[in-house]
């Protein structure tokens, strides 16, 4: 499996959400994906194209619970080389 995505009960634009861009160790895409997966936070998971291989969309109830995963379940994803963070929500003027 290449991507997936994860109806999320609180579709709301202000709650705390972040768009993580992944460069994966060499042939461990499906398994990243596959660990991505565990992770209930994780509403959307796609293969890309360009200086990334993978980007996952999260989104949580508070700061405090996307720091949590931020630094610490994402963090335990073996297979990942670096990644990128962007943040969305919670204190930050959407458009």
């Amino acid at each position: 499996m290449i991507s997936f995505s994860r109806n999320h009960q609180k579709d709301d634009k202000s709650s705390p959400s972040a768009f993580v861009l992944m460069n994966c160790f060499d042939g461990k895409i499906d398994s990243t994906v596959q660990e991505l997966e565990k992770i209930d936070v994780v509403t959307d998971v796609r293969k890309i194209n360009g200086p990334y291989d993978i980007i996952a969309t999260l989104q949580t109830e508070s700061s405090n619970d996307l720091k949590d995963v931020l630094t610490q379940q994402l963090k335990e994803i073996k297979t990942v080389k670096s990644s990128l963070t962007l943040r969305s929500g919670d204190g930050i003027e959407m458009l």
